[in-house]
């Protein structure tokens, strides 16, 4: 048998445990499993998070925001969506955390925006991070 466990923290942490039988694969919550046996692999994905979770600015004015990776597997390649249908990136970071600031995180018009940001590891996994409110008055 060959279980594998992702985890997650977008919107609260929620585990899962994937089993594949007779070529059939069923999702069901985890319940408390030890980490290693053999014959089994564990693997965790960490999400990216994005922080502050809420930010209000004047419009006109810069928004500051820290993207983690999650991840360990750096070079690491961010990109942070405001909300406002721009985008900034911050490319072969071998930092496990990047903060975006200045210029590019100017908000010109007044309003309530979602910003996301996304990570990409040296393996081409892309992960997504959660998702973050900025109110420009």
């Amino acid at each position: 048998m060959f279980k594998k466990v992702l985890a997650s923290t977008i919107l609260g942490a929620s585990l899962f445990s994937f089993g594949c039988l007779s070529n059939a694969a069923a999702a069901t919550p985890a319940s408390p499993q030890p980490l290693s046996t053999a014959n089994e692999e564990i693997g965790i994905l960490a999400t990216p998070s994005l922080t502050p979770s809420t930010q209000t600015i004047n419009r006109g004015s810069y928004a500051t925001f820290k993207l983690t990776s999650g991840s360990s597997k750096a070079p690491f390649n961010y990109k942070l969506y405001l909300g406002d249908g721009t985008s900034t990136s911050i490319m072969y970071s071998d930092n496990t955390s990047e903060t975006f600031s200045g210029e590019l995180l100017r908000y010109t018009r007044s309003g309530t925006f979602t910003a996301s940001g996304r990570v990409v590891d040296s393996t081409g996994t892309a992960y997504v991070s959660n998702s973050v409110k900025v109110v420009v008055r």
